[in-house]
C-alpha cells in the first residue's frame, strides 16, 4: 500500500505537466520572430517567421515539433513557444480565416475522383495507421514519393497507398506544396560585441530629469541583443550590469573574440543647446564608411530621427579595436522631446530594429 500514494502523485504530475498544446487542433504563437522551419528540427531550413498571437491549425506532431498550415504550405514550430487556443481563452473549434482560406484553396477533394495518383511535395509527411494525429506513425513519406489516394475520410484525411504501405495522411498536408526556404540568415556564424557606453561611476550624460546615459545605453543594448540573437547572431556584451569597465578592455574583448562587428552605444547631450536632436554615427577607418552608412540610414528609416550625419571619430573603443566597429550616438538627453521618446519601449524597439536592419544589409553584401 505504501506505493499507491507515490503512484497517484506521479499520474497527477504527468497529467498536469504534459504540454496542453499536444491535444489542441489549433495553436497560438507565444513568441516574437519565431522561426518556422521546413521540418521538425533545427537542422531544417527556416522558411519564415511568426509572431505572438498568430494562430494556426495543428496538423501533426513529432519530437516536440508541431506542424502548422503556413502560407499555403506547411511549416514546423517548437511546442515550447506555442499555446493551445483553448489555453488562451479562445474557442478551440474556431479556425482562423487564414487557415480556412488556405485549406479551401489547396483542397482537391471537390474537383477530383477517387482513386487518383499524386506525389508528396513536402520534405516529409507522416503516414498513420488511423485517421487521427495521435495514431501510430507507420512510415515517413519523403518528397517525390508516389502515392495513390484511395478515398477521403472524415473530410480531413486521405486513405492512401504507397508501394509498401497503406495508411492515412492529413488532406491539408498532402495537398500542399513546399514553401521555399528563406535561406541562411546572414547573421548565422557572426559574433557581435555590444558595448553599452559608460557604467557605474561613469554615468555619462545626465538628462534634464536626472536620468543617466549609462542606464539608457544598457537598456538599448538589451533590446538590440534580443533582436540580433533572434536573427541568428552570437552576442557578447562588454557589460550587462551598472558597473564601470575601462575602455581599453572593451576593445580588447572585441579583438580577442575576432568579432565580426563591434557596436558602442551612446546618447548625446548639449545642455547649452536644448533644441539639439538627432543621431550621429562614427567610424574609425575609411574602410568602415559603408558599414556606417548602412547602419545610420537604417536607424533613420526606422525612427524618423534627425540626421546628424556620419563621420570619423577618434574614440578609444574604435581606435584600439582591430575589428569592424561603430560608435552610435542615438539621441539627445538634453532635449526634452527626444528624451521622452528614448524612455519609450516602442522607440527602443525602433532603434534596435534599425540597427539590426543596417547590420543585416552590411552582412548581406
Amino acid at each position: 500500500m505504501r506505493y499507491i500514494k507515490p503512484l497517484v502523485i506521479l499520474i497527477v504530475f504527468i497529467l498536469f505537466m504534459s504540454p496542453l498544446v499536444l491535444t489542441a487542433d489549433s495553436i497560438k504563437i507565444n513568441a516574437d520572430d519565431l522561426r518556422v522551419r521546413s521540418g521538425p528540427g533545427t537542422n531544417f531550413d527556416p522558411i519564415g517567421h511568426v509572431n505572438t498571437g498568430d494562430t494556426f491549425e495543428q496538423l501533426d506532431l513529432e519530437d516536440g515539433w508541431i506542424q502548422i498550415n503556413y502560407q499555403g504550405s506547411t511549416g514546423w514550430v517548437h511546442q515550447d513557444f506555442v499555446l493551445s487556443v483553448s489555453d488562451d481563452g479562445a474557442n478551440p473549434d474556431e479556425e482562423t480565416s487564414s487557415t480556412d482560406d488556405t485549406v479551401i484553396e489547396t483542397s482537391k477533394s471537390d474537383s477530383v475522383s477517387f482513386p487518383y495518383e499524386t506525389t508528396v511535395e513536402l520534405a516529409v509527411i507522416h503516414l498513420r495507421a488511423e485517421p487521427d494525429v495521435f495514431s501510430e506513425r507507420i512510415a515517413k513519406l519523403k518528397k517525390k514519393t508516389n502515392v495513390t489516394v484511395i478515398d477521403q475520410v472524415d473530410g480531413e484525411w486521405y486513405h492512401v497507398e504507397t508501394d509498401e504501405e497503406v495508411g492515412y495522411v492529413k488532406q491539408a498536408i498532402l495537398d500542399l506544396k513546399q514553401t521555399e526556404p528563406i535561406g541562411v540568415s546572414p547573421f548565422v556564424g557572426k559574433t557581435i560585441v555590444i558595448d553599452p557606453g559608460h557604467g557605474g561611476i561613469d554615468v555619462g550624460a545626465i538628462s534634464l530629469d536626472d536620468e543617466y546615459e549609462s542606464i539608457h545605453t544598457l537598456i538599448t543594448a538589451n533590446h538590440l541583443k534580443n533582436k540580433l540573437e533572434a536573427r541568428g547572431a552570437t552576442i557578447r556584451m562588454t557589460r550587462d550590469d551598472d558597473f564601470y569597465y575601462p575602455l581599453t578592455p572593451r576593445a580588447t574583448l572585441s579583438n580577442y573574440l575576432k568579432a565580426d562587428l563591434f557596436l558602442s552605444l551612446h546618447y548625446n547631450s548639449e545642455p547649452s543647446y536644448p533644441t539639439a536632436n538627432g543621431i550621429d554615427t562614427y567610424y574609425r577607418n575609411a574602410s568602415r564608411i559603408e558599414l556606417a552608412n548602412d547602419v545610420h540610414q537604417a536607424i533613420l528609416t526606422e525612427t524618423g530621427a534627425n540626421d546628424r550625419g556620419v563621420a570619423s571619430g577618434n574614440y578609444s573603443v574604435l581606435r584600439n579595436n582591430r575589428r569592424p566597429g561603430l560608435l552610435l550616438e542615438l539621441g539627445f538627453l538634453s532635449n526634452t522631446q527626444e528624451e521622452r521618446l528614448i524612455l519609450q519601449r516602442s522607440y527602443q524597439d525602433k532603434l534596435a530594429e534599425g540597427i539590426s536592419n543596417g547590420v543585416e544589409k552590411y552582412f548581406s553584401r
